[in-house]
């Protein structure tokens, strides 16, 4: 005879019983507020330096400022003596 074919046990809870009884046990309701003090902590320090309110703007110039190391027109170059060395 398999398990499932002889019903519930005598004297067994129920799954809401059982959740009931858990949080009954103080080192588990300890445990839950210290995990959800935890989770609640670090999503402020998240949200307070790692968050980024909006995206920068983008575009060619800056893109080739970054990638070719300086501006790209020869009006923006500086200018160096040549003769000074």
């Amino acid at each position: 005879m398999r398990k499932s074919d002889m019903g519930p046990r005598p004297g067994a809870v129920s799954d809401s019983d059982n959740s009931e009884r858990l949080f009954a046990n103080p080192f588990v309701r300890h445990l839950s507020a210290v995990l959800i003090a935890k989770l609640v902590l670090l999503t402020v320090l998240w949200w307070a330096f790692f968050h980024v309110p909006e995206r920068p703007e983008v575009n060619v110039e800056r893109i080739d400022a970054v990638l070719l190391g300086g501006p790209t027109t020869p009006s923006q170059r500086p200018a160096f003596n040549q003769g000074d060395n």
